[in-house]
């Protein structure tokens, strides 16, 4: 394992990187005492939301840029903070895995969270559409944008299952658009609805507020929903 300190003109890259440059990568290695087991799991979780890899024992690996290079700090100095210790080094090569392994495990990884998200989009597609809840399409979305958020090498999966939300939601937007009833003028007593008003863009009705029939002044004007004479359309 090659170790250099940060150069922070590197950390900004755009990924992925091409094929003939190599990878800079940041290694986060800690210690944490045994009877600090919630704090444990909670900076693994953290591990787990960045996206990192781990390597052997020795610690979790990100690419490295500036943004992980932030995370990786405030979690290091709340490692610290749990009674642990906490290094953080840019690590330039590693004599026994390849750049490319590394990217490959990566990969792996984000392509397990994909195949994950893209088996309950299937299922929240297959419900019938009066089911497929606004929540859960909205925790659904949340999840995609955390796994491109760690998504650092672009995998191929990542567009299949953008394409698969985006067609869920386009779905659910399409069952809420409103569809008025159509309903006669004689109906209206007939179904509770109060009395109609004439106005050129049709008859609309008088609102009724709780058991008392209001008779407002004017109708609402159904082509500019500007308020109008009873008799005739302001348009």
């Amino acid at each position: 394992m090659i170790v250099t300190f940060v150069n922070r003109s590197n950390i900004n890259r755009k990924w992925p990187y091409p094929k003939e440059r190599s990878v800079a990568w940041l290694l986060l290695t800690f210690t944490l005492p045994t009877k600090r087991a919630s704090q444990r799991v909670e900076v693994w979780r953290k591990l787990q939301r960045y996206g990192t890899v781990p390597l052997g024992n020795s610690g979790y690996l990100l690419p490295s840029n500036s943004v992980n290079e932030e995370r990786f700090q405030w979690l290091a100095a709340a490692i610290r903070k749990y009674g642990g210790d906490a290094s953080i080094v840019r690590v330039q090569g590693i004599d026994n895995i390849s750049t490319p392994q590394l990217i490959g495990r990566f990969a792996e990884a984000r392509t397990q969270e994909y195949q994950e998200l893209i088996r309950q989009l299937d299922n929240f597609s297959a419900l019938p559409l009066e089911k497929r809840s606004v929540g859960r399409l909205s925790r659904l979305r949340s999840r995609f944008q955390e796994i491109v958020e760690v998504d650092f090498f672009e995998s191929p999966m990542q567009k299949r299952a953008g394409e698969l939300l985006a067609k869920a939601d386009a779905a659910r937007v399409a069952t809420r658009k409103i569809q008025m009833p159509k309903i006669e003028p004689r109906d209206y007593q007939k179904q509770g609805l109060g009395y109609p008003a004439e106005t050129r863009c049709g008859p609309v009705r008088i609102r009724l507020a709780g058991s008392a029939l209001y008779r407002f002044q004017g109708a609402i004007c159904l082509c500019s929903g500007r308020k109008s004479s009873a008799r005739s359309c302001a348009v």
